[in-house]
């Protein structure tokens, strides 16, 4: 008799690896529900363009007081995972019956058909924890995308962004549709601003009967009523028509030019601001002259 497993816990890991071709993205611990063993089970996504065909990983169980229980390596062989690809998560690993607190999983060797690579020398970098949505927003985004989990608020962080399911997509992924429920980043956070700001409700006709009033500039002009003719014409006046087209208007009120007296001295003054340069310029002319032809003459 082939036996089953029950899911004990479940977590993201809450770190990325920049620069790794792979990323861990799930820790599963399940039982056997007949040996009541506990088995692990990894579940790890392919970022890179070229095709995974191997893993290479060391894990280690640890109980409540961080002793290691069990660690050990494991291999991931004749894998066709492609860019953006979940895998793992059907291969479990029994392990101990005590029980387990945390898991531990590092990255040992990649390989792309023949060519592999060390993974070893990818630091991880520690990720904020997701904001969870309201509870009401989380069941109006669920009911609207038709999935399940969908209770993180979406954000763009320095170094990727977070799905409504919790997924994080590194910068690397260079994509914008989440690998695991296939969200579009762009839609969910239009349809979470819809939800948290919802359009106004459209005005009902009055209770009343009546048809709705529209105003118009002119009741020549049939473009002031509606396709069906059915509108109630109230003709603007001249101060709603001032109104509509300054919406802006002067504080202070607007004033005739006022009329001043002329003053004689205001007279004399342009007489002399239009003779003197003339008669100054003569003057010198004179001068020049008279001081050339002494010259000639006594010297």
């Amino acid at each position: 008799m082939e036996e089953s497993f029950n899911l004990v816990a479940q977590s993201r890991v809450n770190y990325f690896t920049p620069g790794s071709p792979v990323q861990v993205v799930r820790v599963e611990l399940l039982q056997g529900s007949e040996s009541k063993e506990n088995a692990v089970c990894l579940t790890f996504k392919n970022i890179r363009d070229t095709v995974l065909t191997g893993l290479k990983v060391h894990f280690k169980c640890k109980g409540k007081d961080g002793a290691i229980l069990y660690e050990d390596e494991f291999a991931y062989e004749d894998l066709n995972a492609e860019n953006g690809v979940l895998f793992g998560m059907d291969d479990a690993v029994f392990v101990t019956p005590d029980e387990i607190t945390s898991i531990d999983v590092s990255l040992l060797r990649a390989w792309y058909g023949r060519k592999s690579e060390d993974l070893t020398g990818y630091e991880r970098v520690r990720l904020p924890a997701p904001k969870k949505l309201p509870k009401d927003v989380a069941a109006s985004l669920q009911a609207q995308s038709g999935r399940k989990g969908m209770k993180y608020m979406p954000q763009v962080l320095e170094n990727g962004w977070y799905c409504a399911c919790g997924a994080f997509h590194s910068n690397e992924e260079n994509t914008v549709y989440c690998s695991e429920c296939g969200s579009d980043r762009i839609l969910l956070q239009n349809a979470i601003s819809g939800i948290l700001r919802p359009e106004p409700p459209v005005a009902s006709a009055p209770a009343n009967g009546e048809e709705p009033t529209q105003v118009v500039a002119d009741r020549r002009n049939p473009a002031g009523r509606n396709s069906e003719g059915h509108t109630r014409v109230v003709e603007q006046t001249p101060r709603q028509r001032v109104q509509e087209a300054r919406p802006y208007r002067c504080a202070e009120p607007l004033h005739e030019e006022e009329e001043y007296d002329e003053d004689p001295r205001d007279e004399l003054a342009e007489k002399l601001i239009r003779w003197v340069p003339a008669v100054t310029a003569v003057l010198c002319v004179v001068i020049a002259v008279s001081g050339f032809v002494y010259c000639k003459l006594f010297l």
